[in-house]
């Protein structure tokens, strides 16, 4: 005898499903979900499974809050917030910014066209010129390069921070997280 014969394939399922758009029209609202929600006071519900629970009212949304600038009583060479060059005690954008003018003024330093050291009289935003404010516009921890009089005794440049663009990229990225 011969085998039975093999039934026809089954047709493919539709694709895409038929819930999805295909036209893709753009600045068109859509609804994802809709659920009644209630406000007020508890009150017990019966849920699916046929078991009573409670039913809490939803919290409502608390007010804005106006973000402060400056965090007060604080005193940021004590306090030691890492990348706080503004001396604000709070790190954000502001001192990316604040290094990013400090690099622009220190270029002549960096070429040696000037001998004096714009790090050494350099004062925060709030007025703070302490070692570790000062530290925060080197975050890389590097010094003068041989090339640029790092390594003779007699340039004003020896063994001084040495503040760049590579410090402003290392704050830049810290500040996106």
């Amino acid at each position: 005898p011969s085998p039975p014969p093999t039934p026809p394939p089954s047709p493919p399922p539709p694709f895409p499903p038929p819930w999805t758009r295909t036209d893709k029209t753009p600045n068109e609202p859509a609804i994802a979900a809709y659920s009644p929600i209630y406000i007020g006071k508890p009150s017990r519900r019966r849920m699916l499974n046929g078991d009573l629970a409670w039913h809490a009212p939803a919290a409502r949304p608390l007010p804005p809050r106006r973000p402060t600038r400056r965090t007060e009583n604080c005193n940021p060479c004590k306090a030691k917030i890492f990348g706080d060059v503004t001396g604000d005690c709070i790190f954000n954008v502001e001192d990316a910014t604040a290094v990013a003018s400090y690099v622009v003024s220190f270029a002549a330093f960096e070429e040696g066209t000037i001998s004096w050291n714009p790090f050494d009289s350099w004062e925060s935003k709030y007025g703070y010129s302490c070692e570790w404010v000062k530290a925060q516009l080197n975050p890389t921890l590097d010094t003068f390069p041989a090339s640029k009089g790092g390594d003779d005794p007699n340039d004003p440049r020896y063994k001084q921070p040495y503040i760049s663009i590579s410090d402003l990229t290392f704050l830049n990225r810290a500040t996106q997280y």
